[in-house]
């Protein structure tokens, strides 16, 4: 799978994923300029007619940095289905050396994926803190029966009162610092990382996410500190979609599981969020320490979502996981659709 499957990719996706972005820059940028990009197609009389992607990421587990594929946009073309090319591009992949995660899926793939030899490592549990009217009149209307036209009104005089964030305590001698990206230094915390299995980041990858597609939506970068020593980052993403302004926190992190510290640092990205004026609030964690952070900021649990993991060499590994919505295309969910792109720069190509 490379630069010159674009063109099939992009004829590939066009058909599975229609309400996507079709523009040549996006195109671009999601396969062609992406730097942790793998895959694998399977092309019949000149057509992709399925495919398999995933983003390259090293992992820490056990102390020890190991490159994991996360694997996501598996698909057949429907015509094409019962054939075996959809099991053929992952078997494909599970042939080489990278352990794979799958977080998710359709039910089909969650019945299929155990039968491959994935092991389910734990659940992925989502949160969501709820900041507008809309939001929170849906939640009562379905919990409460009460008309969405009332709880409206009502949540947009209590609001304040109830959802709105707040700092919590500060540790001593703690800051926080807003920073244009991150670096070197956050990544640096993950040699002390006391959690069993963590998703770790490529600089190059973190930078062709924040600074790619427009559309995607706008990230900001937190660093916490405690005195002059570097503790913890976060990285949210504020987009546009359907349903209005939403944010996303797609990585929260600090070596050591405190909840205090976790709580802290979710205030403080959630006030952040919380300036952008999102109807909602979104976050993802497998960690009991940060999850309860998360419900002492106010947020609500919601589904959860099977980690399945492929690994030929470990029978097992070391706890605690340590998973939120850094994995895979989870924070490029929901893929950018329509867009100003430049048509003359297009035309060029």
């Amino acid at each position: 799978m490379g630069v010159e499957h674009t063109e099939l990719i992009r004829a590939f996706a066009e058909q599975t994923w229609p309400e996507r972005n079709r523009s040549r820059a996006f195109y671009r940028w999601r396969y062609a300029e992406c730097p942790a990009l793998a895959g694998y197609l399977a092309i019949r009389d000149g057509q992709c007619v399925a495919m398999v992607t995933a983003l390259e990421r090293p992992y820490q587990i056990g102390g020890q940095s190991v490159d994991v594929r996360e694997s996501f946009d598996w698909f057949t073309l429907p015509r094409f289905k019962g054939g075996g090319a959809g099991v053929r591009v992952l078997q494909r992949m599970m042939k080489d050396e990278q352990p794979i995660t799958v977080i998710g899926g359709t039910s089909d793939t969650r019945d299929l994926l155990p039968r491959l030899g994935f092991r389910v490592l734990g659940e992925l549990q989502s949160y969501s803190l709820p900041l507008g009217s809309r939001r929170a009149s849906q939640v009562l209307a379905q919990r409460a029966r009460i008309p969405p036209a009332v709880t409206r009104v009502v949540f947009a005089m209590a609001r304040p009162l109830l959802l709105a964030p707040r700092p919590r305590q500060v540790p001593a001698d703690g800051r926080v610092l807003p920073v244009t990206g991150i670096g070197p230094e956050a990544i640096a915390l993950y040699a002390r990382c006391e959690h069993g299995v963590v998703p770790m980041w490529r600089l190059d990858h973190l930078r062709w996410l924040t600074d790619g597609f427009a559309s995607t939506g706008s990230f900001v970068a937190l660093y916490f500190a405690c005195a002059d020593e570097l503790i913890g980052w976060s990285l949210l993403r504020v987009y546009a979609s359907e349903a209005g302004c939403q944010a996303q926190i797609v990585d929260l992190f600090a070596p050591s599981s405190n909840t205090e510290l976790f709580t802290w640092m979710v205030s403080e990205t959630s006030c952040v969020a919380a300036g952008f004026r999102p109807d909602v609030v979104n976050a993802l964690t497998t960690s009991p320490e940060l999850a309860h952070a998360l419900r002492r900021n106010g947020y609500r649990k919601g589904v959860s979502l099977p980690i399945h993991m492929w690994d030929r060499s470990r029978e097992s590994l070391p706890a605690p996981l340590f998973f939120g919505g850094q994995w895979g295309d989870i924070p490029l969910r929901p893929f950018p659709t329509n867009w100003w792109s430049a048509d003359e720069a297009d035309a060029s190509d």
